[in-house]
Protein backbone atom coordinates (compact mmCIF):
# COMPACT_ATOMS: atom_id res chain seq x y z
CA UNK A 1 0.00 0.00 0.00
CA UNK A 2 2.79 2.16 0.63
CA UNK A 3 4.57 1.94 -2.52
CA UNK A 4 0.82 2.73 -4.45
CA UNK A 5 0.39 5.70 -2.48
CA UNK A 6 4.18 7.02 -3.13
CA UNK A 7 3.11 6.54 -7.00
CA UNK A 8 0.16 8.19 -6.81
CA UNK A 9 1.87 10.71 -5.16
CA UNK A 10 4.52 11.29 -7.15
CA UNK A 11 2.51 10.47 -10.76
CA UNK A 12 -0.84 11.62 -10.34
CA UNK A 13 -3.88 9.23 -10.15
CA UNK A 14 -3.79 8.86 -13.53
CA UNK A 15 -0.82 6.02 -13.42
CA UNK A 16 -3.07 3.74 -10.70
CA UNK A 17 -6.68 4.52 -9.92
CA UNK A 18 -6.94 2.28 -7.41
CA UNK A 19 -5.40 -0.07 -5.67
CA UNK A 20 -6.05 -3.51 -7.48
CA UNK A 21 -4.82 -1.96 -10.34
CA UNK A 22 -1.94 -1.48 -8.74
CA UNK A 23 -1.59 -5.14 -7.52
CA UNK A 24 -2.50 -6.31 -11.14
CA UNK A 25 0.38 -4.21 -13.04
CA UNK A 26 2.79 -5.87 -10.55
CA UNK A 27 1.41 -9.60 -10.57
CA UNK A 28 1.60 -9.13 -14.28
CA UNK A 29 4.71 -8.39 -14.66
CA UNK A 30 6.29 -10.67 -12.33
CA UNK A 31 7.09 -7.87 -9.70
CA UNK A 32 6.69 -9.46 -6.23
CA UNK A 33 6.32 -7.50 -3.25
CA UNK A 34 7.39 -8.76 0.00
CA UNK A 35 5.14 -9.13 2.93
CA UNK A 36 5.72 -7.45 6.20
CA UNK A 37 5.95 -9.33 9.23
CA UNK A 38 2.75 -9.47 11.32
CA UNK A 39 4.38 -8.70 14.16
CA UNK A 40 5.63 -4.96 14.42
CA UNK A 41 9.57 -4.70 15.52
CA UNK A 42 9.64 -2.21 18.08
CA UNK A 43 12.02 0.33 18.12
CA UNK A 44 15.23 -0.46 21.43
CA UNK A 45 15.18 3.32 23.15
CA UNK A 46 18.31 3.73 25.62
CA UNK A 47 19.31 6.82 27.44
CA UNK A 48 22.11 9.09 26.19
CA UNK A 49 25.55 6.98 26.39
CA UNK A 50 24.31 4.35 28.01
CA UNK A 51 25.07 1.98 25.08
CA UNK A 52 26.63 1.71 21.57
CA UNK A 53 25.69 -1.87 19.83
CA UNK A 54 28.53 -3.28 17.31
CA UNK A 55 28.82 -6.06 15.13
CA UNK A 56 30.97 -7.65 11.62
CA UNK A 57 29.30 -6.92 8.27
CA UNK A 58 31.45 -9.58 7.42
CA UNK A 59 33.04 -11.01 3.90
CA UNK A 60 32.09 -8.43 1.80
CA UNK A 61 34.11 -8.01 -1.86
CA UNK A 62 34.73 -4.81 -3.86
CA UNK A 63 35.66 -5.62 -7.62
CA UNK A 64 37.97 -3.11 -9.46
CA UNK A 65 37.85 -2.09 -12.75
CA UNK A 66 40.87 -4.42 -13.46
CA UNK A 67 38.89 -7.46 -12.57
CA UNK A 68 40.37 -7.83 -9.10
CA UNK A 69 38.59 -8.55 -6.10
CA UNK A 70 38.98 -7.19 -2.59
CA UNK A 71 37.58 -8.61 0.30
CA UNK A 72 37.20 -7.09 3.74
CA UNK A 73 34.88 -6.56 6.82
CA UNK A 74 33.59 -3.96 8.65
CA UNK A 75 32.81 -3.25 11.75
CA UNK A 76 29.84 -1.48 12.39
CA UNK A 77 28.60 0.43 15.35
CA UNK A 78 25.38 2.19 16.30
CA UNK A 79 25.05 4.64 18.88
CA UNK A 80 21.28 3.61 20.29
CA UNK A 81 20.08 6.92 21.18
CA UNK A 82 20.64 8.93 17.81
CA UNK A 83 21.33 5.39 15.90
CA UNK A 84 24.37 7.37 14.76
CA UNK A 85 26.60 4.53 12.60
CA UNK A 86 29.96 4.35 12.02
CA UNK A 87 32.19 1.87 9.95
CA UNK A 88 35.65 0.70 10.12
CA UNK A 89 37.29 -1.23 7.73
CA UNK A 90 39.30 -4.54 8.88
CA UNK A 91 40.67 -6.85 6.89
CA UNK A 92 40.01 -9.81 9.87
CA UNK A 93 37.70 -10.38 12.41
CA UNK A 94 40.34 -11.55 15.55
CA UNK A 95 39.93 -9.98 18.89
CA UNK A 96 42.62 -7.60 18.10
CA UNK A 97 40.45 -6.12 15.13
CA UNK A 98 37.83 -5.73 17.21
CA UNK A 99 39.38 -3.79 20.15
CA UNK A 100 41.19 -2.00 17.62
CA UNK A 101 37.86 -1.17 16.27
CA UNK A 102 36.23 0.04 19.46
CA UNK A 103 38.90 2.14 20.06
CA UNK A 104 38.42 4.01 16.43
CA UNK A 105 35.04 4.31 17.09
CA UNK A 106 34.92 5.33 20.81
CA UNK A 107 37.74 7.87 20.20
CA UNK A 108 35.58 9.87 17.12
CA UNK A 109 32.63 9.10 19.79
CA UNK A 110 34.65 11.27 21.90
CA UNK A 111 33.86 9.10 24.90
CA UNK A 112 32.76 5.94 26.43
CA UNK A 113 29.60 4.73 26.57
CA UNK A 114 27.96 2.56 29.20
CA UNK A 115 28.44 -0.56 27.83
CA UNK A 116 28.96 -1.96 24.56
CA UNK A 117 26.22 -4.61 23.30
CA UNK A 118 26.86 -7.41 20.69
CA UNK A 119 26.38 -10.98 19.58
CA UNK A 120 28.02 -14.17 20.35
CA UNK A 121 30.92 -13.10 17.87
CA UNK A 122 34.04 -15.44 17.84
CA UNK A 123 36.35 -12.24 18.52
CA UNK A 124 34.85 -11.31 22.19
CA UNK A 125 33.46 -15.00 23.57
CA UNK A 126 34.64 -18.38 23.46
CA UNK A 127 31.51 -21.27 23.29
CA UNK A 128 32.26 -24.57 24.43
CA UNK A 129 29.62 -26.97 25.59
CA UNK A 130 27.02 -24.35 25.31
CA UNK A 131 28.88 -22.55 27.95
CA UNK A 132 30.07 -18.63 26.49
CA UNK A 133 33.30 -17.47 28.42
CA UNK A 134 34.72 -13.88 27.65
CA UNK A 135 38.11 -13.90 26.43
CA UNK A 136 41.01 -12.57 28.25
CA UNK A 137 42.09 -9.63 26.19
CA UNK A 138 38.15 -8.80 26.26
CA UNK A 139 38.08 -8.92 30.19
CA UNK A 140 40.86 -7.16 30.52
CA UNK A 141 39.66 -4.07 28.58
CA UNK A 142 36.55 -3.93 30.37
CA UNK A 143 38.55 -3.52 33.55
CA UNK A 144 40.91 -0.47 32.10
CA UNK A 145 38.12 1.12 30.75
CA UNK A 146 35.13 0.29 33.77
CA UNK A 147 33.17 -0.49 30.57
CA UNK A 148 31.08 -3.77 30.14
CA UNK A 149 30.96 -5.63 26.90
CA UNK A 150 27.38 -7.18 26.80
CA UNK A 151 26.24 -10.12 24.35
CA UNK A 152 22.47 -10.25 23.57
CA UNK A 153 21.03 -12.90 21.43
CA UNK A 154 21.59 -12.11 17.19
CA UNK A 155 19.20 -9.60 15.79
CA UNK A 156 17.31 -9.03 19.57
CA UNK A 157 19.21 -6.00 21.67
CA UNK A 158 16.85 -6.01 24.11
CA UNK A 159 17.43 -9.76 25.35
CA UNK A 160 20.97 -8.53 26.16
CA UNK A 161 20.12 -8.80 30.57
CA UNK A 162 19.90 -12.57 29.75
CA UNK A 163 23.66 -13.06 29.14
CA UNK A 164 24.45 -9.73 30.90
CA UNK A 165 26.60 -11.61 34.09
CA UNK A 166 28.64 -13.85 31.49
CA UNK A 167 32.70 -13.06 32.64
Amino acid sequence: MALFKYFQNKYGEDVFRNYSTFMHFLNANDIYVLKSEKKPKVRYETKIAEQLQVDWKEDLKFRLKNGEIIEYNLFAATFSYSRYHCFVYSKTRTTEDFLRCLIDVLYMAGGLPDHVLTDNMAAVVSIKNGTKKKHEMIRNFENDTNMKIRLCKVRHPWKSRIFQSIR
